[in-house]
């Protein structure tokens, strides 16, 4: 009969669990830290290789290390300090050469070089990092099994950029996630798997070194901060685009002197309005505004003096808008109002507001003057079916109206209601 047994598999499951936490988020951003690279250029792509480079090396050195930790040994153990750093060091050689790979290189060619690489990189950090847990007892080695969990890790770290390397979506984020979790703890467990330590029977199974417990969370903090540094600088890189984003649209969609709306956005607008319209049978008006005296006060006081003009009437106007009411500038002195109603007096009170606007004086240094202003209305559908007609129709009883200044409203209004 042997005088030897082999161990029975106990690990400590306050350890256990926090390597699983780890590896989980250490995996998520490491592999949005990845997809980010791929859509940077210059310095900042530098910066992102950077923050995977430490995300990734940091969060699967740590799952090995607590998971190892972790691991009652059956025997007295001792740690290698220097073969403990070279592990970790591999870790921070693979991670960026593996992500290089994948981005430059592109396709599905890149992510398989990628996996190679990182998969290589993971399965060198666990065995060094198993090499320096120096075990009491003698240990042997289920060699099918080792090769299996390289496999496992090369394979599922392809997967993983491979799919970080995709189009944004949940699924794909949940999907990348599981592959790089996989490849970690796939390569890690199996990989323990494969040792087997031999162990004189008499031998009583030593207690859990309170020591390595303090080791195993103190990294798992350590982790975790890095983590979270990570996860801060792509939220707060991600805030920063997207405030980017909304300036520049807001910029594009928007008249650049009064901040109104302009013709683009007034378009969109107006589609809306029509496809609205069509769906639940409401109407709604197209109101054109020219200013009457705007060359005047040009060519007498000075471009300035109209550009006060201009901007004091956008701010009238934004300042009389209501639910369902829109005003854009579409350029020079013109301006383009929406008023969605059925109610024939909703509509006159509307135009009236607007009228007020146009007639109040406006000061300009020490002198007072006065724009006033044409207004022409059509609605949909009673005047037009289609947005360029309705346009032109509004436009049409614009110029009417300034045929004929002192019945401006009256006038137009007629023209636009059965």
């Amino acid at each position: 009969m042997s005088n030897h047994i082999y161990e029975l598999r106990v690990y400590n499951p306050f350890l256990l669990s926090g390597a699983l936490i780890v590896c989980v988020l250490g995996a998520w951003i490491t592999m949005r830290l990845v997809a980010r690279v791929s859509e940077t250029r210059g310095r900042q792509r530098l910066g992102w290789y950077f923050l995977a480079a430490m995300a990734g090396a940091s969060f699967v050195w740590c799952t090995h290390f607590a998971a190892m930790l972790a691991y009652h040994a059956g025997a007295d153990v001792n740690l290698d300090p220097l073969r403990t750093a070279l592990s970790l060091l591999a870790m921070f050689v693979a991670v960026p050469f593996a992500i290089m790979a994948a981005v430059r290189l592109h396709g599905h060619g890149g992510c398989v070089m990628g996996g190679i690489i990182l998969g290589l990189g993971i399965a060198s950090m666990h065995y060094i990092g198993m090499a320096a847990y120096h075990i009491d007892a003698p240990v042997a080695w289920n060699m099918p099994l080792v090769i299996v969990s390289v496999l496992i890790g090369i394979v599922l770290s392809a997967v993983a950029l491979r799919l970080a390397l995709r189009p944004v979506s949940l699924r794909r984020e949940v999907e990348m996630t599981l592959a790089m979790v996989g490849a970690v703890a796939g390569l890690h467990f199996t990989g323990m798997a494969a040792m087997h330590i031999a162990m004189p029977s008499h031998m009583q199974m030593p207690h859990d070194s309170g020591q390595f417990q303090a080791i195993g969370f103190a990294v798992i903090g350590g982790s975790m901060l890095t983590i979270i540094a990570g996860i801060a600088c792509f939220v707060i890189d991600g805030s920063v685009r997207q405030e980017s984003y909304d300036e520049l649209h807001r910029m594009a969609m928007s008249d650049a002197l009064t901040g109104l709306p302009n013709r683009i956005s007034f378009n969109e607008r107006l589609d809306q309005e029509v496809a609205t319209a069509d769906q639940t049978g409401e109407q709604f008006a197209v109101i054109g505004i020219d200013l009457n005296k705007f060359k005047e006060i040009n060519d007498t006081r000075g471009h300035a003096a109209g550009d006060i003009v201009l901007t004091t009437l956008a701010e009238r106007f934004s300042a009389l808008l209501g639910e369902g009411e829109f005003v854009a500038r579409l350029g020079g002195d013109e301006f383009i109002a929406i008023h969605r109603t059925s109610d024939r007096e909703e509509l006159q009170g509307f135009v009236k507001r607007i009228q007020q606007a146009l007639n109040q004086p406006i000061p300009i240094d020490d002198y007072m003057v006065t724009s006033g202003g044409s207004i022409g209305v059509a609605v949909y559908p009673i005047d037009a079916t289609d947005s360029e007609t309705l346009i032109s129709r509004a436009d049409l009883a614009m110029y009417r109206a300034k045929t004929d200044l002192h019945h401006t409203i009256w006038r137009v209004l007629k023209t636009s209601w059965y």
